[in-house]
């Protein structure tokens, strides 16, 4: 009994406060006209962190004689007085608001005496500090005058919590092979306090001040990692140990797809193949040997690359392309000394069209003339798969009544025997698909387009566009970026796809409005890496270093007196083909003399690599001349040939 005491206790409270605030002076007027609201329920509050996206919803009663329409009605940004409204505020954590000056419209139309959903979602920029509280104030009324329905005095509260203690290794992970060691460091520790370190899973030791040695090879089925601590507080790295490569291991992702001839991406599958030691660990320093990928049944599938393949970190990725004949595609890899490895996938025909799928492009578009989207319709099997080879089915596009004034039907770009007009079209399907060009008007809010067949055993579907009010173009912002890929040298790229660089990284950028909305009318601006009076925008690109070929090494200083106590360092690096620093791994490098007697060598050889590199020292003799030193392994070998470098003694 006490919790429904309190709870009724708690809705007179509530019910007291709204009609306290609704007596207070406004500052905006009243809509009238029918419209009036009262308000039903919230979300809970939040504790989202920096980066993190929450969302609210807030529920009010149509208590009025008219009925609220998505794009004519929504909840008001209000100010922190709660009674100035249609306002901008906490502009930096709007995700994707209706406008800068509306969270959200109704979701659906809302006739009286039914309850209106207004969801909006936002997120804490990057800065806030911990404990940081901000409040969102809102109430509903007319999108286009700023007019309130009843002020209430609706707010929602987000509070950015403490960040928890803890510590932090770096590198966060490691993977190297048996007798080689790797430096950890640690962050986030109290002042003046000492880390105390441990492995967990018996697969090697570390030392007082964080250097780990690997003795032993773990598996999946056997972890290990790295811990650091102080006090209750503790930091891991896990840490995978290899040995050297006895087999090959074959992976495919996804294991089936569809016999498209590549129409879609599921007619499209991933190969790894991998070298792998005894307990099935990736060699990941390895870029030999040379992996021999066979493609075994030609008929069902093309793959991308065959043949005589050089691992990158101990891998080969090879991209598997159906044709339209199925059955179960067999790639076969094998290499010198080991042992090889197949792997299959199921290549399946596509079923009979039994739906269709409705998208589009781009959603939601700006509220303007000048702004369009694409709807596209896929005739497909009851798994969603395209049927490619449906060119007679007739697809009819019909608007909603209700979405007159907010969007217009005006091309057939896909499919054949098409027309339109501004409330619907035809097509006949192409490949199993028709597409039209939707345009908005500038009245906001959304348009629902229905589809139908001529074929009763294929259903038809719907899709709904949501068209906003959106600012002038301010900014840049990143869609996608693909990054990181790998170097490389060979083919080419493409801005349309199909790639045959391995190196090509994309990023898409679009023209944003100042809440983020893409300004789907700008069809105009320029974009090199900034735009006149747009606020430009920066996204890091990464190519990871291919697998380790050969070793380097430089002088520094060059040239040193003969007065046998000057020294020089040699900086031995691990590179890749390209000459990139391979930081991965760590290699037993020795360094010696081979040419020349000016100097002597002080530094022990062999060292490890920290980050790909070593460094040795040099002292000069008293005599003058110019001596040669050159890098190796301290065992095994690089599949390119190590350049060597000089010092100069002279006076």
């Amino acid at each position: 009994m006490r919790r429904i005491q309190n709870t009724a206790i708690g809705l007179v409270m509530a019910f007291s406060t709204l009609l306290t605030l609704s007596t207070a002076a406004l500052a905006n007027p009243i809509a009238g006209g029918g419209y009036s609201s009262a308000y039903s329920g919230e979300s809970a509050f939040t504790n989202a962190s920096v980066g993190e996206t929450g969302q609210y919803s807030a529920i009010f009663f149509n208590d009025g004689n008219t009925t609220w329409q998505p794009g004519v009605v929504g909840l008001l940004i209000c100010a922190a007085d709660k009674i100035t409204c249609n306002v901008s505020s906490n502009p930096t954590f709007a995700k994707n608001w209706f406008s800068s000056t509306v969270y959200a419209t109704v979701t659906t139309t809302v006739a009286p005496g039914q309850n209106g959903f207004f969801i909006y979602n936002f997120t804490v920029p990057s800065g806030t500090p911990p404990g940081t509280v901000t409040t969102f104030y809102g109430d509903v009324g007319i999108i286009q005058t700023g007019n309130m329905l009843r002020p209430e005095g609706y707010f929602q509260v987000n509070t950015v919590p403490a960040p928890t203690a803890s510590l932090v290794l770096s590198p966060a992970s490691a993977s190297i092979q048996v007798g080689q060691t790797q430096q950890f460091t640690v962050t986030n520790l109290p002042t003046g306090a000492t880390p105390t370190w441990e492995v967990l899973g018996g697969c090697g030791a570390v030392t007082a001040v964080g250097l780990f040695a690997a003795t032993a090879m773990n598996s999946a089925s056997q972890p290990c990692a790295v811990i650091a601590r102080v006090g209750g507080t503790n930091g891991s790295a896990p840490i995978s140990v290899f040995g050297n490569a006895t087999s090959l291991g074959c992976t495919a992702t996804p294991t089936a797809i569809v016999a498209n001839g590549g129409a879609t991406s599921a007619g499209t599958s991933l190969i790894r193949v991998a070298l792998k030691d005894a307990n099935g660990n990736t060699v990941a320093n390895a870029s030999s040997p040379s992996i021999n990928a066979v493609n075994v049944t030609p008929t069902l599938a093309t793959m991308t690359p065959t043949g005589a393949l050089t691992p990158s970190a101990g891998v080969a990725t090879i991209t598997v392309t159906s044709t339209n004949t199925p059955g179960d595609i067999q790639l076969s890899a094998s290499a010198v000394g080991l042992t090889g490895c197949n792997v299959i996938i199921s290549s399946g025909g596509v079923g009979a069209a039994t739906k269709t799928v409705a998208t589009f492009t781009t959603n939601p578009i700006s509220a303007d003339p000048n702004s369009s989207t694409t709807l596209t319709i896929d005739v497909t099997d009851a798994n969603g798969n395209r049927v490619v080879g449906d060119s007679s089915t007739v697809i009819t596009i019909t608007r909603d009544a209700g979405s007159t004034n907010v969007c217009n039907v005006t091309a057939v770009t896909q499919g054949s025997g098409g027309a339109t007009s501004l409330g619907g079209g035809n097509a006949t399907a192409d490949r199993g698909r028709v597409a039209f060009t939707i345009k908005a008007t500038s009245t906001p809010g959304q348009c629902m387009i229905f589809a139908t067949t001529n074929n009763s055993s294929i259903v038809g579907t719907s899709a709904t566009l949501t068209t906003q009010i959106t600012g002038a173009a301010n900014k840049l912002g990143v869609v996608s970026n693909d990054s990181p890929k790998n170097v490389s040298n060979s083919g080419t790229c493409s801005n349309t796809g199909g790639n045959t660089d391995l190196s090509c990284m994309t990023f898409v950028i679009s023209v944003q409005d100042v809440n983020g909305n893409t300004v789907t009318s700008d069809n105009g601006t320029t974009i090199t890496f900034s735009a006149p009076g747009i606020s430009s925008v920066n996204s890091t690109v990464t190519w990871n270093a291919g697998g380790a070929d050969h070793l380097a090494c430089s002088f520094f200083p060059t040239p040193i007196p003969p007065n046998s106590t000057s020294t020089s360092s040699a900086t031995v690096s691990v590179n890749d083909p390209f000459n990139n620093v391979v930081t991965t791994g760590t290699y037993s490098v020795s360094f010696g003399r081979t040419q020349g007697s000016a100097t002597t060598l002080l530094t022990s050889s062999p060292q490890n690599t920290n980050g790909g590199y070593a460094v040795f020292t040099v002292r000069s003799n008293a005599t003058t001349g110019t001596d040669t030193y050159g890098p190796a392994l301290s065992s095994g070998s690089l599949p390119g040939s190590n350049t060597t470098c000089q010092v100069e003694v002279r006076s």
